[in-house]
């Protein structure tokens, strides 16, 4: 409770119900209790703070980082959407017997993938894609491509 309260700057008995609601699990008490721009802000704060080290306070922890970490890319899931079926069948065919694509697909992920969307686009199926970019973080490399919020 007393780290949700911290990461959220919620009261104690709105972190205690989270908590309660997410049967214990702190992921998702916080990813219930913040938004993603009060999730960017926070990946700021801890970056801030692993930068100071062990001179200020209240270090970074590992728990911490990893948490934050994992709570900015739930978000970024959030707003993504994986493609057609076809498109990533595509894509994993190409992968598995083109040796060029291989090569442009490790070396330029995003810019490969929107060349690939270009090029798969003659009737507009891909019209809507905003663009391809690659995210890093100490543990892993993503590309994600980035659609339009679902008309409804």
């Amino acid at each position: 409770i007393r780290e949700l309260q911290r990461l959220t700057n919620a009261g104690l008995g709105d972190c205690k119900r989270a908590i309660e609601r997410a049967s214990g699990d702190l992921f998702v008490a916080a990813s219930e209790m913040l938004s993603e721009d009060d999730v960017l802000q926070l990946q700021q704060s801890v970056r801030v703070r692993a930068m100071a080290g062990e001179s200020i306070k209240d270090p970074v922890t590992e728990e911490e980082q990893k948490l934050v970490d994992r709570l900015a890319s739930h978000f970024i899931a959030q707003r993504t959407r994986p493609l057609s079926v076809g498109f990533l069948f595509e894509i994993a065919r190409l992968f598995h017997n083109d040796k060029e694509f291989q090569a442009a697909i490790k070396h330029s992920p995003s810019q490969t993938i929107q060349q690939f969307i270009e090029l798969l686009d003659p009737n507009g199926d891909f019209a809507g894609i905003q663009e391809a970019a690659t995210i890093e973080s100490d543990t892993c490399t993503s590309t994600v491509v980035t659609m339009p919020a679902p008309q409804s």
